[in-house]
């Protein structure tokens, strides 16, 4: 799930990677707008919901790219939840959540009703919070670590972290190198 779609490449590598070692992949994620075919190339095919059309249009101005994809993104969030309940993946693989990191929790509501539907939720967690915010989006992301079946980090410090600050369970933290 990376529906804002900000860095493509990581995510790209990734899922061509796990679908080279068999895992059935299927990245719900709009089209990078510096490089719409940046998953094309990496042999993924992108699938993000109802709309993937902001990308597409080339906007120059980011305020404005920025509300348009907003719209989208909630759009294809809701077509998820619709999904999810006729037709559940295994697990969600949670790659950013802009919103969260703005203080909107809506990407925490769509995790919490793809919990309630049984799906397992895996999350890369490639900054603990927000950068540059202190600790003001603490409880929520302390909300969205909880909530997951599993964190990855990219550094058995940052799993030392994680473990300390957020979870308490170490065996729910992995770490992975970058």
């Amino acid at each position: 799930m990376y529906l804002w779609c900000i860095i493509p490449y990581y995510t790209a590598y990734l899922c061509r990677a796990l679908a080279q070692l068999g895992v059935d992949v299927r990245l719900a994620s709009i089209s990078y707008h510096w490089d719409l075919d940046c998953f094309v190339r990496q042999g993924v095919r992108n699938r993000p919901g109802l709309l993937d059309v902001v990308s597409k249009l080339k906007i120059r101005i980011p305020s404005l790219r920025r509300a348009l994809k907003l719209l989208e993104a909630s759009i294809n969030m809701a077509a998820a939840a619709v999904q999810f309940a006729v037709s559940r993946p295994d697990l969600i693989h949670v790659q950013f959540v802009p919103l969260l990191e703005s203080g909107v929790p809506v990407e925490l509501w769509l995790l919490k009703y793809a919990k309630s539907r049984g799906i397992k939720i895996l999350y890369t967690v490639h900054n603990e919070l927000p950068l540059d915010s202190g600790d003001r989006y603490f409880k929520a992301f302390q909300r969205a670590y909880r909530l997951c079946d599993a964190l990855i980090c990219h550094t058995r410090e940052a799993k030392e972290r994680r473990v300390e600050r957020f979870v308490a369970d170490a065996a729910r933290v992995v770490v992975i190198p970058h």
